[in-house]
């Protein structure tokens, strides 16, 4: 039935889609009949009834391809790094599935439902793929062969189709150096598009009619024994990938979470850069992190007016602001959230923001992250990352207790208490897995409820500051409405501050009270030997 077994891989890939011009140009540059070879690959995909593979983020599928089946099972990118996905892949002599090498992707509660149900086709791709290796040399020097492929077809569910234009490039020897060294030119000389997003994945949505996923980081796979040559980078993938993962929703839905968690991930790398400051070159990068941090602030004032409309003015109603006054405002602020949004759109679609992750991902691969110019910096390298948690929270932790100790009931200062708490978050969640078990879990689940608090106080602190902000209404009912909904916010808010300065007092109170996780861990960091 088969020819060889199949075994898991990491397949390392960049995807770009492609409009039909560009399309064209690249098969006139890239694939001259000379070198370039061409196929046509029928590709049936299965799952079972239920879409137990579908959720567990796995695809299965037969190819046929000049009188050669193939199937293989692909996992999603992987947190650690948005270019590598698992594989199964083997060569069948009759198109009949191999269900035993999902054992290898699936756990095995996942592994019994389909193998229970069963699975059946769900969907169907048909495309011509040409296809040619190139050998290139990257800036240092190190040497990779590619495979680039072109693919022009179109995806078939039983419900909707979809035209497949796109380019891959398989990294196939060499170092993954090489890879996103030829993608970062060839996306600057033709303005491709990036995306993580399979045909699988695509057709899945096409079937269902679903938006574009919205990617939340993960917890980080850290343990006592993780050092930190290897977490800082993976930390930095991840936050690669969510940021790359959320952009097709940001484009095509421009969902209010698949802002948040865009903004999220730009967030946490510069977190990350600031609590590993002195053991890493960030300058190298400087030029990337600022264009992502004028994304950040674009999508910032997106997400202002998302908490504005879908929670602040829920509490708000809470406090007896008139609803009619909410219904004649909310049309104005969702065209000012459409306006902020085709900004936030048309600083993606330059392109500009590819460059500055493959700038990123290339300082990471290469080992350029490292400042290897301060010798100190040099040995942490080396080091276990919970070693270094308490060098990077005891600073950060003993700023945000002087400063919640200081605060009155100035929204002001309790607003830079909530920024302190929110850059210690990101940071401690760093190191969370990394260091004593329950005592790290319950200080991070006490941060994380005492970051919510500050949130909901600033909301309502900013809200008519928000409001003052949007542009003005043609309506002259709404032009009218605009400063009595101000007027009721600034009033409601000083009634309301000191009822929740004190709940606040009092959850501050109890975070204060609990031991820092990184104390303990640097004592049992001290016996190991």
């Amino acid at each position: 039935m088969f020819r060889g077994a199949g075994f898991l891989s990491v397949e390392t890939e960049i995807k770009f889609f492609l409009s039909a011009p560009v399309a064209r140009a690249l098969s006139r540059d890239l694939f001259p009949a000379a070198v370039a070879r061409a196929d046509h690959l029928d590709t049936t995909y299965f799952d079972t009834p239920a879409g137990h593979l579908e959720a567990a983020k796995v695809a299965l599928r037969l190819r046929l391809s000049d009188n050669r089946i193939t199937q293989t099972i692909k996992t999603a990118p992987r947190a650690s790094g948005p270019f590598s996905r698992g594989e199964v892949e083997r060569v069948l002599s009759a198109p009949r599935l191999v269900l035993d090498d999902l054992k290898q992707v699936l756990s095995p509660r996942a592994y019994s439902h389909v193998t229970r149900t069963g699975v059946a086709p769900t969907f169907r791709t048909v495309f011509d793929r040409r296809r040619r290796l190139f050998r290139h040399t990257a800036r240092s020097g190190a040497i990779s062969t590619i495979e680039l492929a072109l693919d022009q077809g179109e995806i078939d569910t039983s419900r909707a189709s979809h035209p497949i234009c796109e380019l891959e490039l398989e990294l196939k020897s060499g170092p993954p150096e090489g890879l996103l060294d030829l993608a970062r030119d060839l996306q600057s000389r033709y303005g491709l598009r990036l995306s993580i997003d399979s045909k699988a994945a695509r057709a899945a949505r096409l079937h269902h009619g679903a938006a574009p996923d919205i990617w939340r980081a993960p917890p980080l796979n850290f343990t006592a024994e993780t050092r930190i040559a290897k977490a800082y980078p993976a930390i930095v993938q991840t936050c690669l990938t969510q940021f790359i993962a959320n952009h097709e929703n940001v484009l095509e839905v421009g969902a209010p979470e698949a802002i948040h968690q865009m903004r999220v991930s730009i967030r946490r790398l510069r977190s990350a850069n600031g609590v590993f400051k002195p053991i890493i070159a960030a300058a190298r990068v400087a030029p990337a992190l600022a264009l992502l941090k004028d994304i950040f602030e674009a999508l910032g004032r997106v997400r202002d007016i998302d908490v504005l409309i879908a929670e602040t003015f829920d509490k708000l109603a809470g406090m007896g602001l008139d609803k009619t006054q909410m219904a004649q405002l909310t049309p104005h602020l969702a065209a000012w959230r459409e306006a902020e949004l085709a900004r936030v759109r048309a600083l993606l679609e330059t392109g500009d923001q590819w460059r500055a992750v493959f700038d990123i991902a290339l300082w990471i691969e290469t080992g350029a992250w490292r400042n290897i110019e301060d010798p100190v910096g040099r040995l942490w390298h080396a080091r276990r990352l919970a070693e270094f948690a308490g060098p990077a929270l005891d600073r950060r932790y003993r700023n945000v207790v002087k400063r919640a100790r200081r605060a009155t009931r100035d929204p002001l200062e309790w607003h830079r208490v909530r920024l302190d708490v929110k850059k210690l978050r990101y940071n401690a969640e760093f190191f969370v897995n990394a260091c004593a078990g329950k005592t790290a879990r319950v200080f991070a689940r006490e941060l994380r409820q005492l970051q919510e608090q500050l949130g909901s106080l600033n909301d309502l602190a900013v809200a008519a500051d928000i409001l003052a902000a949007a542009p003005p209404a043609a309506d002259p009912m709404v032009a009218n409405v605009i400063p009595r909904v101000r007027g009721f916010i600034e009033g409601a808010a000083a009634a309301a501050l000191p009822g929740i300065v004190a709940r606040l007092r009092k959850r501050w109170r109890t975070f204060a009270a609990r031991p820092t996780f990184w104390t303990q861990s640097r004592t049992d960091a001290g016996r190991r030997p």
